[in-house]
Protein backbone atom coordinates (compact mmCIF):
# COMPACT_ATOMS: atom_id res chain seq x y z
CA UNK A 1 0.00 0.00 0.00
CA UNK A 2 1.48 3.48 -1.34
CA UNK A 3 1.59 5.94 1.34
CA UNK A 4 1.63 9.92 0.87
CA UNK A 5 5.02 11.24 2.20
CA UNK A 6 3.76 14.67 3.37
CA UNK A 7 0.86 12.91 5.30
CA UNK A 8 2.96 9.85 6.98
CA UNK A 9 2.99 10.46 10.19
CA UNK A 10 2.58 8.21 13.27
CA UNK A 11 -0.59 7.75 15.25
CA UNK A 12 0.93 8.31 18.95
CA UNK A 13 1.04 12.02 18.64
CA UNK A 14 -1.88 12.52 16.86
CA UNK A 15 -6.03 11.99 17.05
CA UNK A 16 -8.45 11.37 14.25
CA UNK A 17 -9.88 14.53 14.16
CA UNK A 18 -6.58 15.93 13.39
CA UNK A 19 -7.23 14.73 10.03
CA UNK A 20 -9.85 16.74 7.67
CA UNK A 21 -10.52 17.83 4.66
CA UNK A 22 -8.71 20.71 3.42
CA UNK A 23 -11.51 23.21 1.84
CA UNK A 24 -9.41 26.27 1.97
CA UNK A 25 -6.88 27.00 -1.14
CA UNK A 26 -4.65 29.37 -2.28
CA UNK A 27 -5.12 31.97 -5.21
CA UNK A 28 -2.11 29.50 -6.83
CA UNK A 29 -3.70 26.28 -6.05
CA UNK A 30 -6.91 27.44 -7.51
CA UNK A 31 -5.27 28.42 -10.80
CA UNK A 32 -3.31 24.75 -10.74
CA UNK A 33 -6.92 23.32 -10.26
CA UNK A 34 -8.31 24.98 -12.83
CA UNK A 35 -5.64 24.24 -15.28
CA UNK A 36 -6.01 20.77 -13.70
CA UNK A 37 -9.70 20.63 -15.10
CA UNK A 38 -8.60 21.88 -18.43
CA UNK A 39 -6.30 19.37 -18.89
CA UNK A 40 -8.40 16.19 -17.39
CA UNK A 41 -11.28 17.72 -20.13
CA UNK A 42 -8.72 17.39 -22.95
CA UNK A 43 -7.73 14.34 -22.05
CA UNK A 44 -11.12 13.05 -21.28
CA UNK A 45 -12.39 14.07 -24.62
CA UNK A 46 -9.44 14.11 -27.18
CA UNK A 47 -7.98 10.92 -28.88
CA UNK A 48 -4.44 9.39 -27.41
CA UNK A 49 -2.38 10.17 -30.69
CA UNK A 50 -3.64 14.00 -30.57
CA UNK A 51 -3.23 14.63 -26.80
CA UNK A 52 -0.67 13.54 -24.51
CA UNK A 53 -3.10 14.58 -21.08
CA UNK A 54 -3.57 12.14 -18.73
CA UNK A 55 -7.60 10.62 -17.93
CA UNK A 56 -8.97 12.44 -15.11
CA UNK A 57 -10.31 9.08 -14.10
CA UNK A 58 -9.09 6.77 -11.33
CA UNK A 59 -10.41 3.21 -10.56
CA UNK A 60 -11.12 2.00 -7.05
CA UNK A 61 -10.99 -1.97 -7.15
CA UNK A 62 -13.33 -4.17 -5.44
CA UNK A 63 -12.45 -4.63 -1.71
CA UNK A 64 -10.48 -1.71 -1.56
CA UNK A 65 -11.23 2.03 -0.81
CA UNK A 66 -9.04 4.96 -1.56
CA UNK A 67 -8.20 8.25 -0.32
CA UNK A 68 -8.14 11.05 -1.90
CA UNK A 69 -5.72 14.10 -1.49
CA UNK A 70 -5.64 17.51 -2.77
CA UNK A 71 -2.49 19.79 -3.08
CA UNK A 72 -1.34 16.85 -0.13
CA UNK A 73 -3.99 17.33 1.85
CA UNK A 74 -6.56 14.80 2.57
CA UNK A 75 -10.10 15.39 0.93
CA UNK A 76 -12.15 12.23 1.20
CA UNK A 77 -12.56 8.10 1.01
CA UNK A 78 -14.08 6.86 -2.21
CA UNK A 79 -15.93 3.70 -2.61
CA UNK A 80 -14.80 1.18 -5.24
CA UNK A 81 -15.60 2.31 -8.69
CA UNK A 82 -14.68 5.16 -11.07
CA UNK A 83 -13.88 8.13 -9.78
CA UNK A 84 -12.85 11.78 -11.85
CA UNK A 85 -10.11 13.42 -10.22
CA UNK A 86 -7.89 16.39 -11.15
CA UNK A 87 -4.48 15.24 -12.44
CA UNK A 88 -2.80 17.80 -11.84
CA UNK A 89 -3.48 18.42 -7.68
CA UNK A 90 -5.23 15.38 -6.90
CA UNK A 91 -4.04 12.27 -5.98
CA UNK A 92 -5.98 8.63 -4.93
CA UNK A 93 -4.26 6.21 -2.53
CA UNK A 94 -6.10 2.82 -3.09
CA UNK A 95 -5.82 0.82 0.56
CA UNK A 96 -6.69 -2.92 0.34
CA UNK A 97 -9.24 -4.02 2.90
CA UNK A 98 -9.21 -7.44 2.56
CA UNK A 99 -7.77 -10.02 5.17
CA UNK A 100 -4.22 -10.23 5.50
CA UNK A 101 -1.90 -13.10 7.29
CA UNK A 102 0.74 -12.15 9.34
CA UNK A 103 3.06 -15.24 9.60
CA UNK A 104 5.33 -14.51 12.23
CA UNK A 105 8.99 -15.74 12.50
CA UNK A 106 9.70 -18.25 15.22
CA UNK A 107 10.31 -16.49 18.43
CA UNK A 108 11.95 -17.86 21.16
CA UNK A 109 10.28 -17.26 25.06
CA UNK A 110 11.07 -18.16 28.46
CA UNK A 111 7.74 -19.83 31.08
CA UNK A 112 7.42 -18.70 34.40
CA UNK A 113 9.16 -21.93 35.27
CA UNK A 114 12.41 -21.10 33.35
CA UNK A 115 11.82 -23.04 30.41
CA UNK A 116 12.74 -22.07 26.84
CA UNK A 117 10.19 -22.79 24.30
CA UNK A 118 10.28 -22.04 20.70
CA UNK A 119 7.17 -20.84 19.61
CA UNK A 120 5.24 -20.05 15.62
CA UNK A 121 2.42 -17.58 16.04
CA UNK A 122 0.10 -16.48 12.53
CA UNK A 123 -2.30 -13.64 13.06
CA UNK A 124 -5.06 -12.33 10.73
CA UNK A 125 -5.91 -8.68 10.22
CA UNK A 126 -7.28 -6.47 8.14
CA UNK A 127 -7.93 -2.54 7.89
CA UNK A 128 -11.28 -1.01 8.57
CA UNK A 129 -10.37 2.83 8.53
CA UNK A 130 -8.56 3.52 5.68
CA UNK A 131 -8.11 7.00 7.02
CA UNK A 132 -6.49 5.83 10.04
CA UNK A 133 -3.95 3.07 8.38
CA UNK A 134 -2.85 5.25 6.00
CA UNK A 135 -2.02 8.37 8.29
CA UNK A 136 -1.36 6.94 12.03
CA UNK A 137 0.98 4.55 11.49
CA UNK A 138 3.91 4.14 9.24
CA UNK A 139 4.26 0.82 8.55
CA UNK A 140 0.79 -1.46 9.79
CA UNK A 141 2.63 -4.82 9.58
CA UNK A 142 5.99 -4.31 10.86
CA UNK A 143 4.46 -2.74 13.69
CA UNK A 144 1.71 -5.44 14.09
CA UNK A 145 4.77 -8.14 14.01
CA UNK A 146 6.91 -6.10 16.70
CA UNK A 147 3.43 -5.42 18.93
CA UNK A 148 2.66 -9.68 18.77
CA UNK A 149 5.71 -10.62 19.37
CA UNK A 150 6.22 -8.14 22.92
CA UNK A 151 3.29 -9.98 23.51
CA UNK A 152 4.07 -13.35 23.12
CA UNK A 153 7.02 -12.86 25.52
CA UNK A 154 4.76 -10.76 28.25
CA UNK A 155 2.23 -13.64 28.40
CA UNK A 156 4.28 -16.81 27.50
CA UNK A 157 6.08 -15.63 30.53
CA UNK A 158 3.39 -15.65 32.82
CA UNK A 159 2.53 -18.91 32.08
CA UNK A 160 4.15 -22.14 32.76
CA UNK A 161 5.11 -24.61 30.10
CA UNK A 162 2.29 -27.20 31.54
CA UNK A 163 -0.40 -24.34 30.91
CA UNK A 164 0.92 -23.54 27.78
CA UNK A 165 0.27 -26.90 26.07
CA UNK A 166 -2.85 -28.06 28.04
CA UNK A 167 -4.69 -24.01 28.00
CA UNK A 168 -3.62 -23.12 24.10
CA UNK A 169 -7.10 -21.83 23.39
CA UNK A 170 -7.15 -19.76 26.70
CA UNK A 171 -3.56 -18.03 25.95
CA UNK A 172 -4.75 -17.45 22.48
CA UNK A 173 -7.38 -15.52 23.73
CA UNK A 174 -5.21 -13.72 26.26
CA UNK A 175 -2.56 -12.40 23.16
CA UNK A 176 -5.56 -11.39 21.15
CA UNK A 177 -7.09 -9.39 23.72
CA UNK A 178 -3.72 -7.68 23.71
CA UNK A 179 -3.25 -7.14 20.16
CA UNK A 180 -6.29 -5.31 20.06
CA UNK A 181 -6.32 -3.32 22.86
CA UNK A 182 -3.34 -1.72 20.94
CA UNK A 183 -3.91 -1.60 17.77
CA UNK A 184 -7.47 0.03 17.87
CA UNK A 185 -6.43 3.79 16.90
CA UNK A 186 -4.11 2.09 13.87
CA UNK A 187 -7.70 1.58 11.93
CA UNK A 188 -7.31 -2.08 11.56
CA UNK A 189 -8.98 -5.07 12.90
CA UNK A 190 -7.10 -8.24 14.31
CA UNK A 191 -9.50 -10.79 13.43
CA UNK A 192 -7.31 -13.89 15.26
CA UNK A 193 -4.17 -14.02 16.78
CA UNK A 194 -3.38 -17.15 17.88
CA UNK A 195 0.03 -19.93 18.85
CA UNK A 196 0.47 -22.42 15.20
CA UNK A 197 3.38 -24.45 16.73
CA UNK A 198 5.56 -25.13 20.09
CA UNK A 199 9.06 -26.24 19.86
CA UNK A 200 10.90 -28.02 22.84
CA UNK A 201 14.44 -29.01 22.90
CA UNK A 202 15.67 -32.62 22.62
CA UNK A 203 16.57 -32.83 26.14
CA UNK A 204 13.16 -31.61 27.38
CA UNK A 205 11.25 -33.25 24.96
CA UNK A 206 12.57 -36.83 26.29
CA UNK A 207 12.50 -35.88 29.80
CA UNK A 208 8.88 -35.32 29.12
CA UNK A 209 8.72 -38.91 27.96
CA UNK A 210 9.95 -40.22 31.05
CA UNK A 211 7.26 -38.89 33.10
CA UNK A 212 5.07 -41.45 32.05
CA UNK A 213 7.02 -44.32 32.78
CA UNK A 214 8.39 -42.83 36.85
CA UNK A 215 4.70 -42.02 36.77
CA UNK A 216 3.63 -45.58 36.70
CA UNK A 217 6.95 -47.12 38.29
CA UNK A 218 5.80 -44.88 41.16
CA UNK A 219 1.77 -46.06 41.11
CA UNK A 220 3.20 -49.57 40.96
CA UNK A 221 5.15 -48.91 44.20
CA UNK A 222 2.54 -47.58 45.94
CA UNK A 223 0.12 -51.03 44.86
CA UNK A 224 2.60 -53.20 45.69
CA UNK A 225 3.41 -51.32 49.36
CA UNK A 226 -0.68 -51.62 50.12
CA UNK A 227 -0.51 -55.17 49.51
CA UNK A 228 2.40 -55.93 51.74
CA UNK A 229 0.31 -53.89 53.79
CA UNK A 230 -2.77 -55.90 54.08
CA UNK A 231 -0.74 -58.90 53.98
CA UNK A 232 0.62 -57.87 57.21
CA UNK A 233 -2.70 -57.23 59.12
CA UNK A 234 -4.18 -60.19 57.43
CA UNK A 235 -0.89 -62.31 59.16
CA UNK A 236 -1.14 -59.94 62.03
CA UNK A 237 -4.75 -61.55 62.29
CA UNK A 238 -4.18 -64.91 61.66
CA UNK A 239 -1.36 -64.86 64.46
CA UNK A 240 -3.43 -63.44 67.02
CA UNK A 241 -6.42 -65.84 66.35
CA UNK A 242 -3.77 -69.02 66.39
CA UNK A 243 -2.54 -67.54 69.87
CA UNK A 244 -6.13 -68.72 71.44
CA UNK A 245 -6.60 -71.35 73.68
CA UNK A 246 -9.20 -72.58 71.90
CA UNK A 247 -7.54 -72.51 68.75
CA UNK A 248 -4.26 -74.44 70.36
CA UNK A 249 -6.49 -77.18 71.47
CA UNK A 250 -8.37 -77.35 67.76
CA UNK A 251 -4.64 -78.12 66.46
CA UNK A 252 -3.65 -80.12 69.33
CA UNK A 253 -6.60 -82.65 68.51
CA UNK A 254 -5.45 -82.27 64.91
CA UNK A 255 -1.98 -83.34 65.76
CA UNK A 256 -2.92 -86.19 68.07
CA UNK A 257 -5.50 -87.05 64.82
CA UNK A 258 -2.49 -87.28 62.28
CA UNK A 259 0.04 -89.44 64.60
CA UNK A 260 -2.98 -92.08 65.57
CA UNK A 261 -3.06 -93.05 62.02
CA UNK A 262 0.02 -94.63 62.27
CA UNK A 263 -0.53 -97.89 64.50
CA UNK A 264 3.87 -99.37 65.04
CA UNK A 265 4.53 -95.56 66.63
CA UNK A 266 4.72 -95.09 70.27
CA UNK A 267 3.15 -91.77 71.40
CA UNK A 268 3.95 -89.91 74.38
CA UNK A 269 1.18 -87.78 75.07
CA UNK A 270 1.98 -83.94 76.80
CA UNK A 271 -0.10 -81.64 78.31
CA UNK A 272 -1.05 -78.91 76.06
CA UNK A 273 0.76 -76.42 78.61
CA UNK A 274 4.16 -77.33 80.37
CA UNK A 275 2.90 -76.00 83.30
CA UNK A 276 -0.37 -78.78 83.61
CA UNK A 277 0.02 -82.06 85.26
Amino acid sequence: MEQPEMQRINGSSHHEDDIVAQDKFTCYQSCVACCGKIEGCLGMWLPFPCCCCPKPFVTVPSSSKGILEKFGGFQKVLEPGLHEVNPECEKVYIVDMKTKVLDLKRQTVMTNDNVTVDIDTVAFYRIVEPKKALYKIVDIKFSLEQLTYACLRSICGEHSLQDLLEKREQVNDQIENYVEEHVKDWGIFVEQVFIKDMVLSKQLIEEMSMVPVSRKKAESKVISSKSDVESAKLLRQAADMLATDAAMQIRYFEVVQAISEHQNRKVVFLPLKPDEE
